[in-house]
C-alpha cells in the first residue's frame, strides 16, 4: 500500500488558477455548463463565511 503524506491546503489564489484554467480548458473542448459551473466554484472560494451573531453588551 502506498504511504499517504500528509500536505497543506492549496492556497485560494492558487485554487483559482487552477479552477479558471479547467474552466477555460472545458469552455474550449465545448462543455459550458461545466465551465460556468467552475467559474461558479470561485465564488465560493472567496464568499465570506457566514458570522455568527454577535451579543449586544448591554
Amino acid at each position: 500500500m502506498p504511504e499517504i503524506i500528509a500536505c497543506p491546503p492549496p492556497s485560494k489564489l492558487v485554487l483559482c488558477d487552477h479552477l479558471i484554467t479547467l474552466a477555460q480548458e472545458a469552455d474550449r473542448a465545448g462543455c459550458r455548463d461545466t465551465a460556468r459551473h467552475l467559474v461558479d466554484l470561485l465564488d465560493t472560494v472567496f464568499a465570506d463565511p457566514p458570522r455568527k451573531p454577535r451579543k449586544l453588551a448591554s
